[in-house]
């Protein structure tokens, strides 16, 4: 007897019963899932305000400064009590949030996930709302305390250029002619050093000014969008300045400012798949 003539008598005879275990197995399986919750996504895609990296080792990095705020605590129980809805925070933090660089393009996307389509949406939002506002007040701090280290300096500059001014003023002239001329000339020489160093800190300080005012003089955050019960449109745009596309926030005319996510909303994984919702046209 031959291995064919094994398996047929073996299937003939017992074929109900592979049927059956078969279908038990493929009946317990739908069971345990029979109560799962869709799951939906929300991407959100920002820029923070960062010089453009040159190298994937510093894509990474901005992202995961980027992370940390989004995966922080405070941050997340924030969203989740503007979406209205409860989680554990700790769970939620490393299962439901993501993070990643889009290569070495500077743009981050951030990916929410909830069971709650329009919670995805709201708390995504919120969480890139947090990022870029965070990431402008770390770059306000540090624009203000140089510039008060400035200050500083030219103050010091201007005290220095007092003393050299009196000592011109009070100058008189030695019996020695050419040791007049040179002490003099050393005086002036000195003046006009500590002048041109006062200018470039003053440039400096009018630069670090102009650059802060640029970047918090327009626009206003807006709010995180809550898409209504409907499917909304799709349609991509870098959404700056508008509150209606996402998040904006920071000034539209700085280059380097937090710009808005292009998009905000929710697509259903797993069996089905729902279109983001957004604002409708």
């Amino acid at each position: 007897m031959d291995v064919s003539d094994v398996v047929h008598r073996v299937a003939l005879a017992y074929w109900p019963l592979i049927i059956g275990v078969a279908l038990l197995g493929a009946m317990a399986g739908g069971a345990l899932h029979v109560n799962d919750s869709p799951v939906y996504t929300s991407d959100v895609r920002f820029v923070l305000d960062a010089p453009d990296p040159q190298a994937a080792a510093e894509s990474t990095s901005i992202a995961d400064a980027a992370k940390s705020i989004a995966t922080s605590p405070s941050h997340v129980s924030a969203a989740l009590a503007l979406a209205g809805v409860t989680r554990d925070i700790a769970r939620y933090v490393t299962q439901n949030i993501e993070l990643q660089p889009l290569g070495t393009s500077g743009v981050l996307d951030l990916q929410v996930k909830d069971t709650d389509r329009k919670a995805s949406a709201v708390i995504a939002n919120a969480l890139a709302k947090d990022i870029i506002d965070t990431r402008a007040k770390v770059a306000r701090d540090r624009s203000n305390a140089l510039l008060a280290t400035l200050s500083d300096e030219i103050r010091s500059t201007n005290d220095e250029i007092a003393k050299v001014d009196a000592a011109i003023a009070s100058f008189r002239p030695s019996s020695d002619p050419s040791v007049s001329a040179a002490t003099l000339s050393g005086l002036y020489s000195e003046r006009a050093s500590l002048a041109q160093e006062r200018l470039t800190l003053e440039a400096e300080q009018n630069s670090i000014t102009e650059r802060h005012h640029r970047a918090s003089g327009s626009g206003r955050p807006g709010r995180p969008v809550t898409c209504p019960d409907r499917y909304c449109s799709r349609r991509p745009w870098w959404a700056r300045g508008r509150a209606d596309a996402g998040v904006s926030t920071g000034s539209a005319a700085a280059a380097n400012q937090g710009r808005a996510p292009d998009r905000a909303g929710a697509r259903r994984t797993g069996a089905g798949r729902l279109r983001s919702p957004r604002r409708g046209r």
